[in-house]
């Protein structure tokens, strides 16, 4: 059986590389190579991602399309992010509304666009969306189907969730985010105060991971798609401190500790392996 999967597991692996790269390359446009080098780097010495990018469950199927709306986001190409996002939201993931809506909340309060360029593509994207996951997936099932929106009816508006297992609130920020981050998650904190044009990004995920904490049952894999944006807030502090490194002692010191850091992770990530 599971050589069968290989296949799937492989072209799932190579879509969700290249949607990380095109992140990537985004960021590399917009922040410099240096911090996107940091953030490639970081990544690779992290256990989690890599392990599930090749699992075919929901969240992994959505994570490309994820990182594909970000991107599109930092671009500015509301049509790219509204396909991209709606599908991540409509037919894989609903909770991605968290993540996904805030950005488009963000450019609403900032006049990045405005809401009638938002109306204007996103009913029309929304109903053709709508219309595909429901015709494919009743045609499976055998009987009318939004999957989706049965997900989020058993797992918020009946908050059942708890059925499947239930963890304390703040389990995602004590077990889950410093097993898959590492020592990198150290670096979040700096990374937001010293980059201002990455907070949305990042906030965004941070405020994703919060409010998802609501639902007891909590999975590692439920929040993956913040990954890649926590990631980015720690490239751009491991990247100030290191070209500070010659100022003074405790900034050699800090700089260091930005490189070290990284061989925690690899200790980490062999542990876990």
């Amino acid at each position: 059986m599971t050589f069968l999967h290989l296949p799937v597991r492989l072209t799932l692996a190579a879509f969700v590389s290249f949607s990380w790269s095109r992140l990537k390359n985004t960021l590399q446009q917009k922040l410099g190579i240096d911090i996107a080098t940091w953030m490639t780097i970081i990544t690779l010495t992290q256990f989690h991602f890599i392990f599930y990018m090749s699992r075919p469950l929901p969240n992994i199927i959505a994570l490309p399309f994820v990182m594909m709306a970000i991107n599109s986001w930092l671009r500015r190409e509301l049509c790219r992010f509204l396909i991209f996002a709606g599908t991540s939201i409509i037919i894989f993931r609903s909770e991605l509304v968290i993540l996904l809506g805030l950005l488009l909340i963000y450019d609403l309060f900032y006049k990045r666009i405005t809401m009638k360029e938002l109306l204007k593509m996103g009913i029309p994207t929304g109903i053709g969306l709508i219309a595909l996951t429901i015709s494919v997936d009743s045609y499976f099932w055998q009987r009318p189907l939004w999957p989706e929106l049965e997900v989020l009816w058993f797992n918020t508006i009946l908050n059942k969730s708890s059925e499947w297992g239930t963890s304390p609130f703040l389990w995602y920020f004590y077990s889950a985010l410093p097993r898959a981050l590492g020592f990198s998650l150290l670096f979040v904190p700096f990374g937001l105060y010293v980059e201002p044009r990455i907070r949305a990004v990042t906030i965004s995920a941070i405020v994703f991971i919060l409010l998802y904490s609501i639902l007891p049952h909590k999975e590692l894999r439920f929040i993956v798609y913040s990954f890649p944006l926590l990631n980015l807030a720690s490239a751009c502090a491991c990247q100030r401190l290191w070209i500070n490194r010659n100022k003074s002692l405790p900034q050699t010191l800090m700089a260091l500790a930005a490189v070290g850091h990284l061989l925690g992770n690899f200790v980490l990530t062999v542990f876990l392996l």
